[in-house]
């Protein structure tokens, strides 16, 4: 059979939608208060609607299933080309990584790149904005990465009438008031983060007629998830992917260190009890050895000489961390979150990017996409189980500067429940697997 498929810069229309509807799902879960609690529950969500539209992304996809199953497919783009050059930066020579990277992106025009932590992302970013002749959008989820990106930008020229960069926050709130024609390129850093059609960024991305859509990562989901299956459909398949391998030389060498908790008495492990948001309160946040334990590392780094990172999820942790680092340590540590004003972190910053300031302790504002490369030692006192936040977090350490030819990378091995056991298991052997170890 021969099936025509009208693609669009957000949606795409197809013809015998049936073909495809049942396929083209994903399991949804929500929850229903049962007798005596909340129960989960599930079913099977079509991502085509009745007149066989489905979002663009999975235009690649659609194609593959359905020639498997010995159709002819036939797409008919109804999206306008962008014309590009070979992009040239001032200052800087690709890396034979980056030449492919950036052929891979201009001949597909969408999709999502795949690269680790430090390895140049903001360069690609860059060339792209450059080959295309248009105007361009980059979208970020933090003020840090914002300040960050524009920084970048402006060394190249780039952040002026025709690029622009916005956070997706503020500018989900005024996207309606945008003509959806505007801009013919969008880029979305830190890509994962487009996980659900109903977020801010599926807001902005579904409102949006940018042919061109390219998002950056260096992490992704399960390709059959929901938190998948939206970056996929709002901006395109992974495209191609930047390994450790092909850029290690271009990183510090990761050397991982890890600490083992101290048992709790029987009778602090009787409050590890509950929900796993209690049991984490307890055992991660308020266990007073474990933090001195980490307290002890940092100082230890800074009294060799190596500035340190300590990342953490909870706000309360970050401030007990910070109360006992000022014991023993004064005036070495501040602790930075989402609260504290632009001015501060951007004061904060400059001073531990120069040395002034020796020790960070900080929330998921510094998790991702922050550009600091003098830092020597990250100590990730999260725990969980989360591969996409491990990446992130000691992601902020592999990148290289002058005289810095390695990064240590603190773990903590928890012990006092199953819930900590399990996922510090998972941590070891994800970090055997990308070759920490």
């Amino acid at each position: 059979m021969k099936i025509e498929i009208r693609e669009g810069p957000v949606y795409s229309e197809i013809d015998h939608p049936e073909l495809i509807r049942d396929w083209l799902s994903y399991e949804k879960v929500y929850w229903r208060q049962g007798r005596y609690a909340k129960e989960r529950r599930s079913f099977r969500k079509s991502l085509v609607g009745k007149n066989g539209e489905f979002l663009s992304g999975y235009v690649p996809r659609v194609k593959e299933y359905l020639e498997k199953k010995g159709h002819t497919i036939e797409v008919m783009d109804k999206v306008d080309a962008v014309p590009f050059t070979w992009p040239e930066l001032e200052g800087i020579t690709f890396r034979k990584d980056q030449e492919e990277a950036i052929k891979e992106i201009l001949l597909n025009g969408r999709g999502v790149w795949k690269a680790p932590t430090g390895s140049g992302k903001t360069i690609l970013i860059a060339a792209v904005l450059k080959a295309y002749k248009g105007t361009g959008i980059v979208l970020v989820h933090t003020k840090a990465l914002l300040r960050q990106t524009i920084e970048e930008l402006e060394k190249f020229g780039l952040y002026d009438d025709y690029v622009e960069v916005k956070m997706k926050q503020s500018f989900s709130n005024v996207i309606e008031d945008i003509n959806s024609n505007y801009y013919d390129i969008v880029i979305v850093d830190e890509a994962h983060h487009v996980s659900s059609f109903d977020s801010q960024y599926a807001k902005i991305l579904s409102y949006l007629e940018a042919p061109v859509r390219i998002g950056f990562t260096a992490t992704t989901y399960e390709k059959e998830k929901e938190n998948y299956l939206a970056m996929e459909g709002l901006l395109g398949p992974i495209i191609g992917e930047t390994t450790y391998e092909d850029v290690k030389d271009e990183l510090a060498r990761p050397r991982m260190k890890f600490l083992k908790v101290p048992a709790m008495s029987e009778q602090k492990k009787k409050k590890l009890k509950g929900k796993y948001q209690l049991v984490y309160d307890e055992g991660i946040v308020h266990n007073r050895k474990r933090n001195q334990l980490i307290v002890e590392e940092a100082e230890r780094n800074i009294r060799d000489g190596r500035s340190v990172l300590i990342m953490v999820e909870k706000l309360n942790h970050g401030r007990i961390l910070e109360d006992l680092c000022g014991i023993s340590m004064p005036g070495e540590f501040v602790f930075l979150s989402a609260e504290d004003d632009d001015e501060k972190l951007k004061k904060e910053t400059d001073k531990f990017k120069k040395g002034i300031r020796k020790g960070v302790i900080a929330s998921r504002i510094w998790s991702e996409g922050l550009n600091i490369k003098s830092i020597g030692c990250v100590i990730n006192a999260v725990g969980g189980k989360s591969e996409i936040s491990s990446i992130q977090r000691f992601g902020r350490g592999l990148r290289a500067d002058e005289g810095k030819v390695d990064v240590l990378l603190v773990d903590m091995l928890d012990t006092n429940h199953s819930y900590f056991q399990r996922h510090s298991m998972d941590r070891l052997c994800f970090y055997s697997e990308v070759g920490w170890l």
